[in-house]
């Protein structure tokens, strides 16, 4: 068995979105060096080493085994993979490197922490506007970056400067949560919020509060011990990482979408590859995907009903920062669209045309399938919706398969 690559890649919490195939092959060709083999039949089984970026048993590593497993016998066992849990071979901060000079061969790469990677890092000002409807926004805005990152040339170029081969992206809500309430913008003034990234950064310091950058893993410690006050973060994180513990106090969905989450393999690799078996290794990316982003509704389902109920977590009104932030989202789109254009996009606002057209139209895709639909400025309305979310089975697997006809 040829071993790809000997030390470590980096997959993390899961969400990639969309199917793809023949789409994804007319963007990257498909087609392995030459010498290559040309058929799984034909090539020698490879062994590609993943490092998950959490620890065994967990969701997310649950479906990643479940993505190598499928991959596995899909290609008859010619694939097969390495599972490193729990970052040891390669951190956060370091993916995209990593990725990038083969310590990896599949890595999720978080781009926020990568100053590698402006374009992709200016498009979460794109979607800072707080006026959208939950949680169609949030499921929108990943479908968008998904279909982003296998249709469009220039966000494809990033990587491929970096040696790699960008297998999809996704985005997650930006929720506020504090360990104690707020009557006005003026009570968040001066509190320390964990949060991560540029935009929300700049979203935080509008509204009076103090950004701190510590790690996703150190925060349940930091909100117990009173080093931060606040975290901006999915809210699903309130039950995957148990910080309903200490906060208890939440505004849902009116910060930027976080669109610094990408999947990548190293494009050595993947050139190495026949074409048969890239296709797979897409399809089962677009496949945990699907499972994933399932979980984390799930996860936002239990947010909304066991969260009120039985850790005390309150839902409180947008409206208290909305027209803040609806102010500076004006800046924000600013400031991305003068990134892109410093990035080398010819034209950003017909980039920008594109990616927002692409959140309405996955957007009233959802609508049309009867997903329940909630204005971001009603806190109980939000509630409810994700609350439903887990009666949502149907519907949301008509969007997915949807998503995967188009994208094919």
């Amino acid at each position: 068995m040829t071993v790809i690559a000997r030390r470590a890649s980096s997959f993390r919490q899961g969400i990639v979105l969309g199917a793809v195939t023949s789409l994804c092959c007319a963007v990257t060709a498909c087609s392995g060096p030459s010498g290559s083999a040309t058929s799984i039949a034909k090539m020698d089984p490879v062994e590609l080493v993943v490092n998950v970026h959490s620890v065994k048993g967990v969701d997310q590593a649950l479906e990643f085994e479940a993505f190598a497993r499928n991959v596995g016998e899909r290609t008859g066992g010619k694939i097969t993979f390495d599972l490193q849990y729990g970052a040891v071979l390669m951190p956060v901060e370091s993916s995209l490197s990593g990725l990038s000079d083969g310590l990896a061969d599949i890595s999720l790469i978080v781009t926020s922490v990568s100053n590698e990677l402006p374009r992709t890092n200016a498009i979460a000002g794109l979607l800072s506007d707080p006026d959208r409807k939950l949680p169609h926004t949030l499921l929108a805005g990943a479908a968008a970056m998904y279909e982003t990152a296998v249709e469009d040339p220039d966000l494809r170029a990033e990587y491929e400067a970096q040696n790699v081969e960008l297998l999809g992206g996704t985005a997650v809500s930006n929720d506020l949560f504090c360990t104690k309430p707020a009557d006005s913008v003026s009570d968040l003034a001066g509190r320390r919020v964990r949060l991560a990234g540029e935009a929300w950064s700049t979203q935080a310091a509008s509204i009076g509060m103090v950004p701190v950058q510590i790690p996703l893993t150190e925060a349940y410690e930091a909100l117990q011990r009173g080093v931060i006050d606040c975290v901006i973060a999915p809210m699903y994180l309130l039950e995957n990482r148990q910080l309903w513990d200490h906060a208890k106090w939440i505004i849902p969905g009116v910060f930027a979408l976080n669109t610094s989450l990408v999947w990548g393999m190293n494009k050595n690799t993947f050139e190495s590859l026949p074409p048969e078996a890239q296709n797979i290794l897409r399809e089962e990316t677009a496949t945990l995907f699907r499972t994933d982003i399932s979980q984390i509704l799930t996860d936002l389902s239990e947010v909304a009903t066991l969260g009120p109920r039985e850790h005390g977590l309150q839902f409180d009104d947008p409206n208290k920062i909305r027209d803040v932030l609806a102010s500076g989202s004006v800046a924000l789109r600013a400031a991305s669209l003068k990134k892109l254009a410093d990035a080398g996009i010819a034209d950003p606002e017909a980039f920008d045309t594109a990616f927002q057209e692409r959140v309405a139209r996955w957007e009233s895709s959802l609508v049309a399938a009867g997903l329940r639909t909630s204005d971001a400025a009603n806190p109980d309305a939000v509630r409810d919706a994700y609350a439903a979310l887990g009666n949502s089975t149907s519907v949301l697997n008509t969007w997915f398969d949807e998503i995967a006809t188009q994208l094919r």
